[in-house]
């Protein structure tokens, strides 16, 4: 995920990017954040790259003569999809905004429970955005959630008994039984032995033969069984 913030506000700027940060931590989410104080060649070139979605959070009024509207209005010229925020000191900016720019996904006065509803637009925007399915687990006085489209395959540790969530970027543990966590998981998900179960997406050849499947990460996992053939 991809966040342009669009503000002259240097402690705005912190403050947005300190609430982004500590949203998206519990989440098993690859994000960058990119901050202009105005509007720019550069920021030009960003909106009109088209390969990744992107939410931007404007600042309604900027200290030059294109406002955040305006920047808005030209975002939407190139991109109806990506998410807009609105941040501003003047309420009164609602109706103006919301006539001037479609789509807005959000108006939000900074004066007013800024932290609490930027919180909540950006947890929705995780869920929209992305495959949003998502496995909730806990462990110890840790809560995850995990993006089911990251989850490459998942081994109970027969030391610990311990279930092992391999992801993209992290790896996780969960008291939970495979048999328990394949009732969470959605038909992506294969079990290929007692103690494994794989993502269909990210299995680049399998062999049941031999006991093997590999990754399209060159991952290797040899606990494979014929008795859960598909």
């Amino acid at each position: 995920m991809k966040f342009i913030i669009v503000d002259d506000d240097i402690e705005s700027i912190n403050k947005v990017k300190e609430i982004i940060s500590k949203t998206l931590f519990p989440y098993d989410i690859d994000y960058s954040i990119v901050t202009y104080n105005k509007y720019t060649t550069k920021l030009k070139e960003e909106i009109k790259d088209m390969s990744i979605m992107k939410t931007y959070i404007l600042s309604v009024h900027l200290k030059q003569n294109i406002s955040g509207v305006n920047i808005a209005e030209y975002i939407r010229e190139f991109d109806c999809d990506s998410y807009i925020i609105f941040l501003t000191h003047h309420g009164n900016m609602f109706e103006t905004v919301h006539r001037t720019v479609c789509n807005v996904f959000e108006f939000i006065e900074k004066y007013q429970n800024m932290d609490k509803r930027l919180t909540k637009d950006i947890k929705k925007i995780v869920k929209y955005s992305l495959d949003d399915k998502i496995l909730d687990i806990s462990y110890k006085s840790s809560h995850y959630n995990i993006l089911y489209k990251s989850i490459k395959y998942i081994e109970r540790d027969t030391s610990t008994r311990k279930l092992i969530i391999y992801t993209k970027y992290n790896t996780y543990k969960c008291n939970l039984s495979i048999k328990d966590i394949l009732k969470q998981l959605d038909k992506r998900f294969i079990r290929v032995s007692r103690s494994t179960i794989i993502n269909k997406d990210f299995i680049c050849e399998i062999n049941w033969n031999k006991g093997y499947v590999i990754l399209n990460d060159n991952t290797k996992i040899e606990s494979v069984s014929k008795m859960y053939k598909i």
